[in-house]
């Protein structure tokens, strides 16, 4: 992992595990997500895309975007994109802003296998 990676990637087989690495995305981190999250699902076709967010406790609008736009993309290419431990703040925004209907949320990792 580089300083500036906003991701790392956890090797498993039944999906493309992207944990996020910063406590708060701003703006700018939202085109090194998409390019970071798309570089790993390319690497590892026909599974899910699983994107940990156990360390983010902010997400602005930007970023809120890019995760709209990067679940849509993998639809469009048969796959899903699953967001799991979602901050209770970040559940919020996503509430507020009704993404929760748009975005796939799942407690755990478990949570996506099982």
């Amino acid at each position: 992992m580089t300083e500036s990676a906003i991701t790392l990637v956890h090797p498993n087989t039944d999906m493309v595990h992207i944990a996020v690495v910063r406590r708060a995305l701003n703006d700018s981190a939202a085109i090194g997500l998409v390019a970071e999250v798309t570089q790993a699902a390319d690497a590892q076709p026909d599974v899910p895309v699983v994107l940990d967010l156990k360390k983010v406790e902010f997400v602005p609008s930007a970023v809120l975007g890019a995760l709209v736009r990067l679940s849509q993309s993998l639809k469009l290419a048969g796959r899903k994109l699953i967001l799991v431990h979602v901050d209770r703040r970040v559940r919020g925004t996503l509430s507020v802003t009704r993404l929760e209907k748009v975005l796939d949320l799942r407690e755990t990792i478990d949570d996506v296998l099982g």
